[in-house]
């Protein structure tokens, strides 16, 4: 049982299956195929999932492992996001607790430390 729905002239087939399984499984199965040389049964038979099923997925492969590569750099942007941020809130408080008059006191070395801490 699927559902149809087109798009643009182009005819998309989405199954109910479609939704049972994360992306990260299908990856992994995919990868599991690659290494196994394509024996779907043996990894159906592993990984509880139907052959036909894993078939689907090698038939769009390519889309799966887009979307896959898309999200790990989405992933990845938001933890150098996450980073800057952390950074810039250490920066805000190292900044804080110095003054003009605790700046014109401090020894250099304490200086380049406060700043290579950021």
């Amino acid at each position: 049982m699927g559902i149809s729905v087109s798009f643009g002239g182009l005819i998309l087939k989405r199954t109910i299956l479609d939704d049972v399984y994360s992306l990260e499984t299908k990856i992994d199965a995919l990868d599991r195929l690659d290494r196994h040389d394509g024996a779907a049964l043996l990894i159906s038979e592993s990984l509880g999932i139907p052959e036909r099923t894993l078939e689907r997925w090698r038939e769009r492969e390519k889309d799966l492992r887009r979307r896959w590569h898309q999200r790990q750099k989405e992933h990845l942007t938001q933890l150098k996001l996450d980073v800057q941020v952390k950074m810039m809130r250490q920066a805000q408080k190292i900044l804080a607790q110095m003054d003009d008059e605790t700046l014109a006191n401090a020894p250099l070395n304490q200086l380049t430390t406060a700043l290579n801490a950021l």
